[in-house]
């Protein structure tokens, strides 16, 4: 589904692979557009959106494990965090966001 630009719903069990699920696609993806030059590192690429804080930062986290050998950079955005330390995150230029809505469009205002 990923592949041809369609959105996917899942559910299933804690621990079930959800998360792989759908960043497997994300960077076998992203790494296509890599070796095609139609993207660089560094260039914001791709935005999950979750409900949750902890959602979040354990969706970056296993992302991140995925991505290890990569030069693929990924940032959290969520609420209950510094701002200034998200805003030094994006400014690094990941390729990947995971964020809470909230959060990310209030950053959105700012940049504005």
């Amino acid at each position: 589904a990923i592949h041809d630009n369609l959105d996917i719903i899942g559910a299933a069990e804690t621990g079930s692979g959800k998360t792989l699920a759908f960043a497997i696609p994300i960077l076998t993806h992203m790494i296509t557009l890599l070796e095609k030059n139609e993207i660089s590192y560094g260039q914001f690429t791709t935005l999950i959106l979750t409900p949750t804080r902890e959602l979040a930062v354990q969706i970056k986290s296993h992302i991140q494990i995925a991505c290890r050998y990569t030069k693929f950079k990924t940032a959290v955005v969520v609420g209950g965090m510094s701002t200034q330390k998200q805003e030094r995150q994006l400014s690094q230029k990941p390729d990947i966001v995971v964020a809470t809505p909230g959060r990310f469009f209030e950053l959105l205002e700012e940049v504005k």
